[in-house]
């Protein structure tokens, strides 16, 4: 690009300086070169005072290159320099300096060029070396702390498959190392109380998973838990007494051992850590009987109640974020054989009701309500007091049968097909039916002549009934 000044690149004005100015000249330079060129026709001149102001701020800033300066003020002021020298050129045409001094002031004005460039790249270049190191130093620390999450991540995504949680309170045991002996004396109590193989080592229990939620629990019960019930089989060696008097002893202790490896079962087997309220569950230092959470007037959320024994008989987890990892409730829970309610409501239990239902023989009130089961429901005429059911809101597809002892039914909004059976009038205590909201067809007559004071919801464009709401 030449920097040789004429009276007609002077004619065009800031929009050609702009150009320039955009590509990167700095503007002392060309300041300078238009001294150098109007010195060779001018002799004596001196450069305006605005101009000078101009160029001295340009050398003080020296690590600045043109690019990075705003133009619009330096653009008026350059303009307005350039009228003037404009003028004075007109004004003295007749003085023209001698072609040698011209060519010489030239040569400097070159020479003066490549040294400020020369400069300008050794600039550019530091500053480019100090955002190169600058980034690796970025890169680096980003490196780490990417490191610092995966590893967090790994961790947690290794902790999640082994069912292992990270709570104080439900702190689990470890999943890996070596097994202790009381471990594998708990297992084989269990296996042959609640799994039925005399012998764990022929590889048909899940106590010898440790992916299970069964191991899970066991594992838990054998090396977190403070309490450290005692194990039935010193009973007889430890404590006097008759015979029967160590048989009920060794009774009680397994019972005991069963029923809190059975709700820590539950815990692991609904994802238990993702609860919305803990309820004190898995508590190492709290009898099973104190893991609740008390909540407005006499409700709680976890274990309700248990006897002057310590057995539970209520457990109620409501709407309280239950997620099964098996086919509908573990079994494991139908192993509180005590149990006269059982609240599971407004959970995700999807998956059949298992026929093991029918061993909580104290069962009064079972409420399932919203819980996803889906299919046809086991017999339940075992369930020789229940009195209460509910199961509303889900997929069944058969209505439910009970024992005589049933006083309210609630299986409305399921996918039921078919007729009421006609058993449901030998149920001698039967008040409330509920049945809309499925494919019901027939008639329901037969209630209303059994029970006179009955009340009965049905779909009524489907199912006749002479006596419902």
């Amino acid at each position: 690009m030449s920097y040789e000044y004429s009276a007609e690149a002077a004619s065009n004005g800031a929009g050609a300086d702009d150009q320039h100015h955009h590509v990167g000249v700095p503007v002392a330079e060309e300041v300078e070169v238009a001294d150098a060129a109007v010195s060779a026709v001018l002799p004596g001149y001196v450069r305006p005072s605005s101009v000078a102001v101009l160029d001295s701020d340009i050398d003080s800033d020296s690590d600045v290159t043109a690019g990075d300066l705003q133009f619009d003020n330096l653009g008026n002021t350059v303009g307005a320099w350039r009228s003037d020298l404009r003028s004075s050129i007109d004004s003295n045409s007749g003085s023209p300096a001698t072609a040698s001094e011209s060519s010489e002031r030239e040569r400097k004005s070159c020479r003066d060029r490549g040294s400020r460039k020369l400069v300008g790249m050794v600039l550019v270049g530091v500053v480019v070396a100090v955002a190169v190191a600058v980034a690796v130093a970025v890169s680096a620390v980003q490196g780490d702390n990417n490191n610092v999450v995966q590893g967090t991540a790994d961790q947690q995504q290794q902790q999640a498959e082994e069912g292992t949680t990270t709570t104080t309170m439900q702190e689990a045991p470890e999943q890996m190392g070596k097994e202790t002996e009381r471990l594998m004396s708990l297992r084989d109590l269990l296996d042959r109380e609640l799994y039925h193989t005399d012998d764990s080592s022929n590889g048909t229990s899940p106590l010898l998973d440790r992916v299970t939620y069964q191991y899970s629990a066991l594992r838990w019960l054998a090396d977190v838990d403070k309490l450290d019930l005692p194990l039935p089989n010193a009973v007889a060696g430890s404590e006097g007494g008759s015979p029967p008097t160590a048989a009920v002893a060794l009774l009680e202790r397994t019972q005991r051992i069963v029923q809190r490896y059975s709700l820590a079962a539950l815990y692991y087997a609904t994802a238990g850590d993702g609860w919305r309220v803990q309820g004190n569950f898995l508590d190492a230092s709290l009898d099973e009987c104190q893991w609740n959470t008390p909540l407005s007037g006499t409700k709680v959320v976890g274990v309700g109640e248990c006897n002057e024994q310590g057995w539970v008989t209520l457990l109620s987890l409501a709407r309280n974020r239950l997620r099964s990892v098996v086919d509908g409730i573990p079994d494991e829970l139908f192993q509180l054989r005590h149990l006269h309610t059982l609240r599971l409501q407004g959970n995700d239990l999807e998956g059949t009701l298992s026929p093991k239902v029918n061993q909580l023989s104290n069962l009064r009130i079972l409420d399932l309500d919203d819980t996803n089961l889906r299919g046809e429901p086991p017999d339940m005429t075992r369930l020789g007091q229940l009195q209460i059911f509910g199961a509303c809101c889900n997929e069944l597809t058969a209505m439910p049968t009970f024992g005589r002892s049933v006083r309210s039914v609630d299986v409305s909004f399921n996918r039921i097909v078919g007729s009421v059976p006609q058993e449901y009038a030998t149920y001698g205590a039967l008040h409330t039916l509920i049945v809309d909201g499925n494919f019901l067809v027939g008639s329901v007559d037969f209630l209303c002549d059994a029970f006179p004071t009955i009340s009965i919801v049905v779909d009524r464009g489907e199912v006749s009934c002479y006596c419902c709401e």
